[in-house]
């Protein structure tokens, strides 16, 4: 009998990781496949950014700025921007001109804001889906937020899925990565994180070191997954020098649209 129980709970602790991993997965997958709407969803994204180049009396900083309009249907993605916008942007594309150095933050914004950047704001689900194909899967674990006790699944990322380049990965030579996605009960991701860092040399005289990380928060609208926000940064200091990037987005939905949230989580749930 000892034996038995013993043989019982043995298979237990055995078992339990394999079939976390499978449930929080599964959860992860069946919700993604759910929340690709192209139902109509209009927003207003507040984008900030900083880049840094070089240090002390070298240093150059550029800040931006902007505020986009986004509407997203069957009929495409529309991107406006105010007068007030377009004004400053005549204006700082005039002082580019005249001063190649000159801070222009509404140009810089508009600049790192690209369509499909901005695409996968309003849909997000296929961008988490393109980063799990690339990812292994490490563990699952609990965590608590604001009080909630949630599921978190890790995961490792190849150095292709950060340095997109094959000529710079050649030098890589260490390399480190880790992707977390922190689920609700019915397995709509609610935060993703990315941190990385890596080293590497060329030629014996070229060395370069990099770290950064990411973070988004995500809501459901009209049946999509839309990033809510997202905060980002890196720092690479090689042989040529130092540079450094921050960015924000916040994204502000109409509150008529947010008011459809509770119905489609339980939709979700009675899909499962």
């Amino acid at each position: 009998m000892l034996k038995q129980q013993a043989f019982a709970l043995i298979f237990t602790l055995l078992i339990i990781p394999f079939i976390s991993k499978a449930d929080g997965l599964a959860d992860l997958n069946r919700a993604l496949t759910t929340l690709k709407s192209n139902s109509p969803i209009s927003a207003t994204l507040i984008a900030t950014n900083y880049y840094q180049q070089g240090e002390g009396k070298e240093k150059i900083v550029r800040t931006g700025k902007a505020e986009i309009i986004l509407n997203d249907s069957d009929n495409g993605l529309q991107i406006t921007y105010s007068k007030e916008v377009l004004s400053k942007l005549e204006l700082e594309s005039s002082e580019r001109i005249n001063n190649e150095d000159a801070d222009t933050p509404t140009l810089n914004a508009i600049d790192t804001n690209r369509a499909t950047e901005l695409k996968s704001t309003l849909s997000a689900a296929p961008g988490i889906e393109r980063t799990l194909a690339q990812a292994t899967f490490l563990s699952e674990e609990q965590v608590i937020v604001d009080g909630k006790t949630l599921r978190q699944l890790n995961f490792e990322l190849p150095v292709s899925s950060i340095i997109r380049d094959k000529r710079t990965r050649k030098y890589v030579k260490k390399f480190q990565s880790q992707y977390s996605v922190i689920i609700s009960d019915t397995g709509v991701p609610l935060t993703t994180e990315l941190t990385f860092n890596g080293r590497g040399r060329a030629y014996l005289v070229l060395s370069v070191k990099a770290d950064g990380f990411e973070r988004s928060t995500y809501q459901i609208v009209n049946q999509r997954l839309v990033k809510i926000s997202n905060e980002g940064g890196s720092k690479f200091d090689s042989t040529f020098g130092y540079t450094e990037r921050k960015n924000s987005e916040r994204l502000t939905v109409p509150l008529i649209q947010k008011k459809r949230l509770a119905d489609e989580l339980v939709a979700i749930a009675e899909q499962r």
